[in-house]
């Protein structure tokens, strides 16, 4: 099975600036939390369907499909709002397991010891279709099904990049 990593399409131009709201992630009695986007005078922002920073936020219509393939992964409502305007859209945090996958032997790494080169070890998943990569960034992995599932649902600024697999010559 193939694996990709998931990302922001690099080719949109102005991502929200997201700043969390006081209270932090994850302390509300309903586990949603709200986070306030810095707002650009006479500029529209463009919301992709997926953020990589400062956490991992999917759009909130892509939630279904996450916990169908991964019941046990925590997914977590996240409400983005321009202070001016008003305007409100819904995330979900992403918190996958974070798992150290990398093959060591085929992996490269640089002098201190980070991942520069990512080769994944698909027996150190542990069968999770969802995962993070604790030793390469902490990027937020999906298997070819989910990845195949939400393009199929016509998703907007998100990217699959391959992930070398140990074993594969590629």
């Amino acid at each position: 099975m193939d694996y990709f990593i998931m990302k922001t399409d690099r080719r949109l131009r102005l991502l929200p600036q997201i700043q969390f709201s006081k209270e932090g992630i994850g302390t509300n009695v309903m586990k949603q939390s709200i986070a306030y986007v810095k707002e650009y005078t006479g500029r529209c922002i463009d919301y992709p369907d997926y953020l990589e920073k400062p956490y991992p936020l999917i759009a909130d219509k892509y939630r279904k499909i996450l916990q169908k393939y991964q019941q046990d992964m925590d997914l977590q409502r996240v409400m983005l709002i321009e202070k001016e305007s008003g305007k409100q859209t819904p995330y979900c945090l992403i918190c996958p397991a974070e798992i150290v996958c990398a093959d060591s032997s085929q992996s490269q790494y640089d002098k201190k010891g980070n991942v520069q080169e990512f080769v994944l070890d698909v027996e150190k998943t542990e069968g999770r279709k969802i995962f993070m990569a604790k030793d390469f960034n902490r990027e937020v992995v999906v298997r070819l099904d989910i990845a195949e599932s939400i393009l199929r649902r016509e998703a907007n600024g998100i990217w699959f990049e391959p992930v070398k697999i140990a074993g594969r010559s590629r």
